[in-house]
Formats: structure tokens, C-alpha cells, sequence
């Protein structure tokens, strides 16, 4: 048996099956139905694309962290590790704390 010759006609079965799953009568089930349907939208919501915008802003912020930090501090790499964490997350900024220069931030140069 040659595949080939079926691959035509799936879009037919999943058509057919499209259309015999709609339902025209107007129930009062249907009303229950869609505040269910509302409420497992608002759950995927709060579990799916709020917590992905919230780790989102974290990375932001740890990256300006970063690069503002390395950068008063005259790191070279400043860049490169502000990659770094953007990257690896919350491992890059344990990265980049451990590598720092120790000790207090060096003062402002004059540009006099």
C-alpha cells in the first residue's frame, strides 16, 4: 500500500468531522457552556501568559542590572555578560555576581 494516495483525502475526514460536530439547536446548556468555556480561558491566562510576561520583566530587569552595574564598574565585558544573563537567567546574574570586582563602586571620573 502506497501512503501517498491517502494523504489527499485526510483534509476530507477532518472537513467532515468539523461539520458533524457543530450543532445547530440552541440549548440552555449552551449558556453554562460558554461561562465555563470563559472561565478556563481566564485560568489559561493567569497560568499561562501572565507568569511568561512576569519572567519576561524579570530577565529585563536583571539584565539592565547587570549592565549598569558592569559599567560603573568599568568592566570591559559589560556586554558580554549582559548576554550572558539574558541567556541563562537568574544562573547568569549569580554568574556575574561572582566575577565582579569586589569592594565599593570606584568613583565617578571627572570628564572635565
Amino acid at each position: 500500500m502506497h501512503m501517498k494516495r491517502f494523504l489527499p483525502v485526510i483534509p476530507l475526514f477532518l472537513i467532515a468531522a468539523t461539520l458533524r460536530a457543530q450543532d445547530a439547536t440552541e440549548t440552555p446548556a449552551a449558556t453554562s457552556d460558554d461561562a465555563a468555556n470563559a472561565a478556563g480561558a481566564l485560568a489559561a491566562l493567569g497560568c499561562g501568559v501572565i507568569p511568561c510576561i512576569m519572567w519576561f520583566a524579570l530577565i529585563i530587569g536583571m539584565a539592565i542590572y547587570v549592565y549598569r552595574d558592569a559599567t560603573r564598574r568599568r568592566m570591559d565585558n559589560a556586554i558580554l555578560l549582559t548576554i550572558l544573563t539574558v541567556v541563562t537567567g537568574p544562573l547568569g546574574l549569580v554568574i556575574y555576581l561572582l566575577m565582579r570586582p569586589k569592594g565599593d563602586l570606584p568613583p565617578p571620573s571627572s570628564g572635565v
